[in-house]
């Protein structure tokens, strides 16, 4: 059995990850930016933001595109309660619920 994902349940990350931060510093804007969720694995990261909307008005996410600079992100992920799969321009994937969950349940969350 695979060990589980840690959450690092922070409104983001600085580099280096450090849990008593709330936030990121996107360093090649200087910007504050956050995702909602980071999960760790074995040193890799997958950033997770949580839409609410089945058709959210905006897909893209300004701190999943910011937190790519981070070497250890290995995906980029938006959960929503719609039903279409896509992958937007910038690499980041666009997951329904139950999509999500079925990777979490297989282990294949994580490359």
């Amino acid at each position: 059995m695979h060990p589980a994902p840690r959450v690092i349940p922070l409104a983001s990350t600085r580099i280096p990850l450090d849990p008593d931060d709330a936030d990121y510093r996107a360093p090649s804007s200087g910007r504050r930016v956050e995702v909602d969720f980071l999960l760790e694995k074995g040193g890799d990261l997958v950033a997770i933001e949580a839409k609410g909307s089945a058709r959210p008005s905006r897909l893209e996410s300004p701190g999943l595109t910011a937190i790519a600079e981070l070497p250890a992100v290995r995906r980029r992920i938006i959960v929503y309660p719609g039903d279409r799969t896509l992958r937007l321009e910038s690499g980041t994937e666009v997951l329904p619920l139950d999509v999500f969950l079925r990777e979490i349940e297989s282990d294949s969350l994580f490359p």
